[in-house]
């Protein structure tokens, strides 16, 4: 349990700090071996890793297998947080893709508004992401300054931050 938590962790840390995705990748795969079939959030946070480690450099296609494979582990044993983290990484995969009708199908799954307030704040994000991707720019600032509004009040700085990015390259773009 233990070694498998660790190695997601410097798999981590290969990423975010050195930047070397090849050894990310690697660490993170030994993660998943190592973790005991009980951990499934250990194993699924190993997926998120695996996720971005592909990415990275690139392998879009590869990195949206991985996400589907926790997203099928989150649904099996209804962790609906880390659910919906799965589909918004997915949602973000196909829209980096430029697939918004496969990306608007899943924003459709969402279903009603959480009331995790942190939750609420990452699901209207993600409309809005499409949103603006859709050419609804009226509509994606109104979520992103929901959104930020939210982030702001939880005193998550980066994300609000983010959200109005966002905005103002939406008024650049006008």
């Amino acid at each position: 349990f233990l070694e498998g938590r660790a190695l997601s962790a410097l798999a981590l840390v290969a990423l975010a700090r050195d930047g070397d995705a090849a050894e990310s990748e690697r660490l993170a795969q030994a993660a998943l071996e190592t973790l005991p079939a009980g951990d499934v959030e250990g194993s699924i946070e190993a997926l998120f890793r695996l996720t971005s480690a592909v990415w990275w450099p690139g392998d879009v296609r590869r990195a949206e297998g991985y996400v589907r494979q926790a997203l099928e582990l989150a649904a099996a044993h209804d962790l609906r947080s880390l659910q919906g983290r799965a589909l918004r990484v997915l949602q973000w995969l196909l829209e980096v893709r430029l697939e918004l009708d496969e990306a608007a199908e899943l924003v459709s799954t969402f279903g009603p508004p959480p009331e995790d307030v942190l939750e609420r704040a990452r699901v209207l994000h993600a409309e809005a992401s499409l949103l603006r991707l859709q050419g609804r720019l009226d509509e994606a600032v109104a979520a992103f300054e929901e959104s930020r509004a939210l982030f702001r009040d939880a005193g998550l700085v980066v994300d609000a931050a983010w959200a109005a990015l966002l905005v103002g390259w939406i008024s650049f773009v006008r």
